[in-house]
C-alpha cells in the first residue's frame, strides 16, 4: 500500500500542473533577476513596499517599492547568508555560514557584524522584537539574544542534527525543525521538531509523525502552526512527496497532510493566519490553501530555477527567491488560458479521480460565468463534513485536491453550487 500511495501522490502532484486547461493560477511570475546571478536564500517583507533578500557572497538586496526597484546594500561579510528576519522597516538580522550574523537598525543603510562565538552554519533566524531573537543551524546549534545581538548565547537543543528553521510567536513560545537524511543510508534518517515555552531555556522534542527531515516552520499563535519537508517511503527512499504538517495544540500532536501539491522537498512555508498558508518546493512548485489545508491549489513556476524561500504580507502580495538571482512576485489569482482551449460554456462537475481513492483525490469542475462558487462534502447520511471551497471565481476550469486522511472509509457526496445551479456526485474512500 505504501508504494501504491507514493506513486499515486507523485502522479497527482504532476497532474496539478500539466493538465491543458484554463484556470485561475496562483499568479507567481518572475519580477527581477539579480545581475550577478547569485543564489538567493531568503526573503522578508514587512509590508507591501519594504523587503530584503540575502544570499551568496554576503549579498543583500533591498526594495522600498514592492520590488519595482531592487538595490544592493553594503554587506560587511562575503559569507553566504541563508536567512533574513526583520521586526519592522528598521530592525533586521541575517545569518549564514561559519556562524555569520549581521544586523541593521536603519533598514539596511548600515549593516554590522555581530559575534556568534560559533563556526557552525546558521540556517534560520527569528525575532519577536528588536531585542529578542534566536538563530539555529548545524549540529543542533541554537543561539539566543536578549539585547539585539550584542550578545548571543547558546541554548541546549539536545540533538546533533541540523536545525533548518525557527519560529517564535512571542518571547516564550517557539519551534525549531530539522533532521538528517543522506541517501542511501536509510538506517540513519531523522525528523526533528523542538518546542520551547520558556524562551529556549528548555527544549522539548515533539513527534512529527514522519521520519523525514523538515525544512520550514511557521506559527500564527502559541497553538496553531505548520511544518513542511519531504515524506520518504522506505525502503525505496528515492520515492518521496511533500510532507505538510499542522497542529492546533502547540505541537502536542501533529497531523500529516500530503497535499498533492509539490513533488519533492518543500523548503518554504509562510502564513497570514491558520487558514491562509503558502508553500514552495525546490522545483518551483507553489501551493496555497485558504481553508487551513482542507484543500490546496497549486502552480508550477519556471522549473529552471530552484526556489529557496518565500514571504507573504497579504493574500495578493508575496515574493519568492532562488537560484540565479531570481525573484518571483505573487499578485493573487491570475487568469491563465491555454491557447488551444476555450472557456467552458456550461456548468459541470466531473467525477473525482481516482475513485475509489485512498488518502487523496482530485475534483475538477467548470463554471461558465463569474459568481460565488461553493464545494461541499457530505457523508453517507447527508451531513456536511467539510466545505472544500467557498469564494467568488471567474469563468474557467478548476481542480481541487481533497485530503481524506482524517475521514473514515465509506461513501461520500460532493456538491458544487454556482448561483442557482447545483450538481452532486458520489465518491468512495477506501483505507
Amino acid at each position: 500500500m505504501k508504494n501504491y500511495q507514493s506513486s499515486f501522490f507523485l502522479i497527482l502532484s504532476f497532474s496539478l500542473f500539466l493538465l491543458p486547461i484554463s484556470v485561475f493560477a496562483l499568479g507567481w511570475n518572475l519580477q527581477y533577476q539579480e545581475p550577478g546571478h547569485h543564489t538567493l536564500y531568503s526573503v522578508k517583507f514587512v509590508d507591501t513596499n519594504y523587503g530584503w533578500v540575502v544570499g551568496d557572497s554576503g549579498i543583500v538586496l533591498h526594495t522600498a517599492n514592492g520590488g519595482g526597484d531592487w538595490e544592493y546594500q553594503a554587506s560587511p561579510t562575503s559569507h553566504v547568508l541563508r536567512s533574513v528576519a526583520f521586526v519592522d522597516a528598521s530592525y533586521g538580522f541575517a545569518v549564514g555560514d561559519t556562524g555569520t550574523i549581521i544586523a541593521t537598525t536603519n533598514g539596511g543603510v548600515n549593516w554590522t557584524n555581530q559575534t556568534s562565538n560559533t563556526i557552525q552554519m546558521l540556517r534560520s533566524v527569528s525575532f519577536v522584537n528588536a531585542s529578542r531573537g534566536w538563530a539555529v543551524g548545524d549540529s543542533g546549534m541554537i543561539l539566543c539574544t536578549s539585547d539585539g545581538g550584542e550578545n548571543w548565547l547558546p541554548q541546549t537543543s539536545g540533538t546533533p542534527y541540523a536545525l533548518n528553521s525557527v519560529c517564535f510567536v512571542d518571547v516564550n513560545n517557539g519551534w525549531v525543525v530539522g533532521g538528517y537524511f543522506v541517501y542511501p543510508d536509510t538506517s540513519n534518517i531523522h525528523s526533528i521538531i523542538l518546542h520551547s515555552s520558556d524562551g529556549g531555556i528548555s527544549w522539548i522534542s515533539q513527534n512529527s509523525g514522519t521520519i523525514s527531515p523538515l525544512y520550514g516552520v511557521t506559527f500564527v499563535d502559541p497553538n496553531r502552526g505548520w511544518g513542511v519537508g519531504s515524506y520518504y517511503v522506505l525502503p525505496d527512499s528515492l520515492t518521496s512527496f511533500c510532507a505538510i504538517l499542522n497542529t492546533i495544540n502547540g505541537g502536542i500532536t501533529w497531523n500529516i497532510q500530503y497535499g498533492g501539491i509539490a513533488t519533492n522537498s518543500v523548503v518554504g512555508v509562510t502564513s497570514l493566519d491558520f487558514n491562509h498558508i503558502w508553500i514552495v518546493d525546490r522545483f518551483a512548485n507553489f501551493g496555497y490553501t485558504n481553508n487551513g489545508g482542507v484543500t490546496w491549489n497549486g502552480e508550477s513556476a519556471d522549473p529552471s530555477y530552484e526556489r529557496t524561500s518565500l514571504s507573504m504580507v497579504d493574500t495578493t502580495h508575496g515574493w519568492a527567491v532562488g537560484e540565479l538571482g531570481t525573484i518571483f512576485l505573487y499578485t493573487g489569482y491570475t487568469f491563465v488560458a491555454n491557447n488551444n482551449e476555450v472557456l467552458p460554456d456550461q456548468f459541470q462537475l466531473n467525477q473525482n479521480y481516482p475513485n475509489p481513492f485512498n488518502s487523496s483525490t482530485l475534483i475538477q469542475y467548470s463554471i461558465p460565468t463569474y459568481g460565488s462558487v461553493q464545494l461541499d462534502l457530505f457523508d453517507g447520511l447527508g451531513r456536511n463534513v467539510r466545505t472544500l471551497l467557498n469564494e467568488p471565481q471567474r469563468p474557467g476550469v478548476y481542480q481541487v485536491s481533497v485530503n481524506g486522511m482524517n475521514l473514515s472509509s465509506g461513501t461520500y457526496f460532493y456538491r458544487l453550487s454556482n448561483g442557482n445551479q447545483t450538481m452532486t456526485r458520489k465518491m468512495i474512500l477506501l483505507k
